[in-house]
């Protein structure tokens, strides 16, 4: 359904943290606020919801952003690390091979999320 050449809205139906793959529909209604290094700051011309967009071959994850105004120092790690535990069908039962750790291994893995992306803990 289009309104006024905008598509509709899904923002509100959108996990927090998702892959918005290669085609950019995801963006079709999205105006550009702000960008810094790899990322760039949306606002959804529709529904008003902010989103930061990983950008130049970085990945195409899209995370939603509650407080645009504290965008600069908005930490992300925490909703890339559910979405990695998300995508990977959860936690198993056993425990992270890494020496000392006591974390739940991401499913059908060995390691725990923050052993196998470290960057994200």
């Amino acid at each position: 359904m289009e309104l006024n050449g905008l598509m509709k809205c899904d923002c509100k139906a959108m996990p927090d943290c998702l892959n918005y793959g290669e085609e950019h529909v995801f963006v079709k209604n999205f105006e550009l606020v702000a960008s810094r290094d790899w990322l760039r700051l949306y606002h959804c011309r529709l529904c008003g919801t902010h989103w930061q967009l990983d950008v130049d071959d970085r990945s195409d994850w899209a995370i939603r952003v509650l407080k645009p105004a504290d965008w600069e120092s908005f930490d992300d790690r925490p909703l890339r690390r559910a979405f990695i535990v998300r995508i990977h069908g959860g936690e198993g039962d056993e425990m992270c091979i890494w020496a000392g750790c006591k974390n739940h291994v991401l499913k059908n893995m060995a390691i725990c999320v923050d052993h196998a992306f470290p960057e994200f803990s």
